[in-house]
C-alpha cells in the first residue's frame, strides 16, 4: 500500500484531534486509493457528521456507497442531499449526475435517462449504460440490508465529548451503570437496555454522543435515518424495522441510533396514508417493547 505511512500518521493525529473533519476526509481518500474500502467508508461517515465537512463528506459518502453496491442507502442519501441543496439554492448538477448513476445501477433506466437528458448528459457514458444493469438481480436479503448501517465497534468515549454534562450524567445513570454493574441493578429489577430520546438542532452533538456511548460500552453502533427504512411496497417498511432490531439482538451489545425520529410522529395525520404510518409505528413499538426480554443489551437512541 503506497499510502500506508501517511495513513498511519493521520490515524495518530486523529487520536488527539478526532473532531478534525478535514483530516478524516484526507484519511478516507488515501484509504480509498489503497483499496481499503470499508475503512474509507467508516472515515467518511465520521467526516459527514462534522460541521465543517458535513457537505463534502455526505457527497463523497453517496459516491462510495454507490461504488460499494449499497444502492438503497446511496439513493436515499442522494435524494435527501439533493433536496437540501435545492432548498439552499446551491448548484446541484453534480448531485443530479450522481443520482442518475445510482438509478441506472438500480435498474431505474427511465428515471436515469430523464435526469441525464435534463443534465445534457450522454446516457451512452459507460457509467450510465443500462446494458450494464443486471435486471435479474435477486431481492436483497434483509440481514444484509440491516448490516449496511453497522459502524462497528468505536473507540470514541464520553471523555471525547465536550460539554453536555447533564446529558452525559443521564447516560451514565440510565445506560452505562446498568451495563457495568448489572448485579446491583438487577436487584432493583433493572437490566442493561432501554433507550434515550434526544432533541436539538442539527450539529449540536446528538449523533456524536450516541457514538460515544457505544464506545464506552464497547458496543456496535448502528446508525439509520428513519427514512432509510421506508419502502413504497406494502409491508416492506415493517420488515426493515424488524430486520434492524433482529440484527441488533444477534450482535448485542448494540447501540441502535435512529436519526430524524420525529418524522414518524409528524406524519401520523389524517388522510389515505395514515394507516401506513400506524402499522409502521405499531411495528416499531412492538420491537422496542422487546417482549420476553429480547432487547437485553440493546440500547435505542433516537
Amino acid at each position: 500500500m503506497k499510502n500506508q505511512a501517511v495513513i498511519s500518521a493521520l490515524k495518530q493525529a486523529l487520536e488527539s484531534d478526532r473532531l478534525n473533519g478535514d483530516l478524516w476526509l484526507h484519511l478516507a481518500s488515501l484509504q480509498r486509493e489503497d483499496g481499503l474500502a470499508e475503512e474509507a467508508m467508516s472515515s467518511v461517515r465520521i467526516a459527514a457528521e462534522m460541521a465543517t465537512t458535513k457537505l463534502p463528506g455526505r457527497k463523497l459518502l453517496v459516491t462510495m456507497l454507490r461504488e460499494a453496491g449499497h444502492l438503497d442507502e446511496a439513493l436515499l442519501r442522494a435524494e435527501a442531499l439533493l433536496e437540501e441543496q435545492r432548498a439552499a439554492d446551491q448548484d446541484v448538477t453534480e448531485l443530479r449526475a450522481e443520482l442518475a448513476l445510482i438509478q441506472h445501477a438500480r435498474g431505474q433506466t427511465e428515471e436515469a435517462s430523464e435526469l441525464g437528458s435534463k443534465l445534457g448528459t450522454d446516457t451512452e457514458d459507460p457509467r450510465l449504460n443500462p446494458a450494464a444493469v443486471d435486471d435479474g438481480e435477486p431481492e436483497q436479503d434483509l440481514a444484509d440490508w440491516a448490516s449496511q448501517f453497522d459502524w462497528g465497534d468505536l473507540k470514541l468515549g464520553l471523555s471525547d465529548v465536550v460539554g453536555l454534562e447533564d446529558v452525559k450524567r443521564q447516560i451514565n445513570l440510565r445506560i452505562l451503570a446498568p451495563f457495568k454493574q448489572p448485579e446491583i441493578f438487577e436487584a432493583f429489577g433493572r437490566s442493561g437496555g432501554g433507550g434515550i430520546l434526544m432533541y436539538g438542532p442539527p450539529g449540536c452533538g446528538k449523533t456524536y454522543i450516541a457514538r460515544a456511548t457505544a464506545g464506552e460500552l464497547g458496543a456496535r453502533f448502528v446508525s439509520v435515518s428513519i427514512h432509510d427504512v421506508l419502502d413504497k411496497y406494502y409491508g416492506q417498511s415493517e420488515k426493515h424495522i424488524h430486520a434492524l432490531f433482529e440484527d441488533a439482538r444477534r450482535n448485542s451489545p448494540t447501540v441502535l441510533f435512529f436519526d430524524e425520529f420525529d418524522a414518524l410522529g409528524s406524519s401520523r395525520g389524517s388522510g389515505s396514508g395514515s394507516n401506513f404510518w400506524k402499522t409502521l409505528v405499531d411495528q416499531l413499538l412492538q420491537e422496542m417493547d422487546g417482549v420476553g426480554g429480547q432487547n437485553k443489551d440493546v440500547l435505542i437512541f433516537a
